[in-house]
């Protein structure tokens, strides 16, 4: 990390907001701190890919 970054996991969202976008970017930082987490979810896409690509 350089030292003008800002770790992903000490960003805070304002959960609030009537907008859908912090809630999403939430749970994508959820899923970026969880790595077992995240790496079930990509499978999940992967199988879910595969299974377009046959049809």
């Amino acid at each position: 990390m350089e030292l003008d970054e800002i770790d992903v996991s000490q960003i805070k969202f304002n959960l609030c907001s009537r907008d859908d976008i912090p809630k999403i970017l939430r749970g994508l930082q959820h899923l970026y701190m969880n790595e077992g987490l995240c790496q079930k979810v990509f499978v999940l896409l992967e199988i879910g890919f595969l299974m377009l690509s046959v049809l």
